[in-house]
């Protein structure tokens, strides 16, 4: 049903897929992961035709349905009310190949089982690239993980590939650490037999105990060529394990908090707060407050207003009744699924000319940026980097609350997960909207407003 062979594509010539091949048949739903900026999202274009490859081929049986991450805006409508109505679509056209781009963003809990229900069983070939680990473990029947430009196939569900490279990355470590070993082991056995090359050529001839010099030169030339040997196997040793490199550690960041707000304090009250969008009232008498280090979680089906909420809270849109109040002097960080607040003509490390250089290199190495990355205009990375680097914007700046909606859409497994990492650490105030579960039960919010 598809065959992909030899496939190599390059973006703004820099190789992103080398000589890739994957052979996969239907019925079955087959997830891809990878971190941000790998080319999930291009292969999947690739397959549906909408990019060429530079070399190799790829052949398709039947009909190719697609769902991208952008669709356009319905008026009206939510972008997780958008994404059901076009997987709906899809689901109705019966596809052979059915291509799904991160389609559990925006979708709350009860369009996700929706969604699932419609992919149990589908007749087709399913290829879905996702981040979403409850997701992932609910649906996929193979892994995918696309990395350095190749693609290997692990079979089972998320957890079983989590298990897979877990072991994987033990064998790693233990063969570096027996590569270490016997690296001091090698160099041991060539500084002796350096010592005994060096012991052989300063001994003189005596004539007494060598009985002759032919002995002699004999006994001699058999030391050095035994020694010369010794020290060309080992030397040729060591250069193989010179190129046996230790795996890569896991790098975690914890975010700060102003020291203004230690202490329990009240952080923001909202009061009565209304909204309607004509006909639709999306909330009415609403009233909540955050004090001090806890964390809020904002549920709701998808168009319930979450994301509206936040918006009268920072002030960008007017409540038709009610109030927010926040402390004075607070300090509130915000990051949307939409809104990143960069310049995407210039680079993040021009756009932070007030932070530590050195601390900015510290923080984006733990989200997998390189200091090319960090000093090449925003515009040139892709959607789930963008996300990452406005939350490292976040993370770098003392903050007393932070207001995020749907931080997880477009972010990578291990992004994620480091964010996650930084914000369980985090003693501010956290105001969050999410539907991923898998980010919700590590960060632990103690309390939950559901609008309706």
């Amino acid at each position: 049903m598809l065959r992909i062979s030899n496939l190599t594509f390059s973006h703004q010539n820099q190789p992103l897929l080398e000589n890739l091949n994957l052979a996969l048949a239907g019925p079955e739903v087959a997830a891809i992961i990878g971190d941000n900026g790998v080319g999930k999202t291009t292969l999947l274009q690739l397959i549906a035709g909408e990019l060429q490859p530079d070399e190799g081929s790829i052949k398709t049986v039947g009909k190719v349905g697609f769902l991208k991450q952008t669709q356009e805006d319905l008026q009206d409508r939510s972008g997780g009310e958008h994404t059901q109505i076009r997987l709906a679509e899809l689901f109705r056209q019966e596809p052979e190949i059915l291509l799904l781009d991160e389609p559990t963003n925006n979708l709350d809990h009860e369009s996700k089982a929706w969604l699932l229900r419609n992919l149990s069983g589908y007749r087709g070939l399913v290829l879905v690239v996702s981040h979403d680990r409850d997701f992932l473990e609910g649906v996929a029947e193979k892994i995918i993980h696309l990395h350095d430009g190749k693609a290997e196939m692990f079979l089972g569900n998320y957890s079983s590939f989590c298990e897979q490279q877990a072991q994987a990355q033990h064998e790693k470590l233990q063969n570096y650490e027996r590569s270490q070993q016997e690296k001091k082991k090698l160099e041991k056995q060539l500084k002796d037999a350096h010592d005994r090359a060096h012991k052989s050529n300063r001994r003189s001839y005596d004539k007494i105990s060598d009985e002759s010099r032919l002995r002699y030169n004999g006994q001699r030339m058999a030391a050095q060529n035994s020694a010369g040997k010794v020290l060309r196997a080992t030397q040729s040793r060591l250069e193989q394990i010179a190129t046996t490199e230790k795996p890569l550690e896991r790098k975690f960041y914890s975010a700060e908090v102003s020291a203004n707000f230690l202490h329990d304090k009240k952080l923001l009250e909202v009061r009565d707060l209304t909204k309607s969008y004509g006909k639709k009232r999306l909330f009415e008498g609403l009233s909540f407050e955050i004090r001090t280090g806890e964390r809020m979680r904002i549920c709701g089906r998808n168009g319930s207003g979450k994301s509206t909420l936040f918006q009268i809270i920072l002030g960008k849109l007017s409540a038709d009744g009610g109030e927010v109040w926040t402390a004075p002097n607070i300090k509130i960080g915000y990051i949307s699924q939409d809104i990143t607040g960069l310049n995407l003509e210039k680079s993040f490390l021009a756009q932070s000319e007030d932070l530590d250089k050195t601390e900015i290199f510290r923080a984006a190495a733990t989200m997998d940026f390189t200091p090319q990355d960090i000093n090449r205009p925003v515009g040139e990375l892709s959607r789930g980097q963008l996300t990452k680097l406005a939350i490292l914007r976040l993370i770098l700046r003392p903050l007393d609350l932070v207001v995020i909606d749907e931080i997880t859409n477009h972010l990578d497994i291990r992004a994620r997960e480091n964010i996650e990492s930084a914000l369980k650490n985090y003693r501010g105030a956290i105001l969050a909207a999410t539907h991923d579960e898998a980010f919700a039960r590590t960060i632990g919010f103690d309390k939950e407003l559901k609008l309706s």
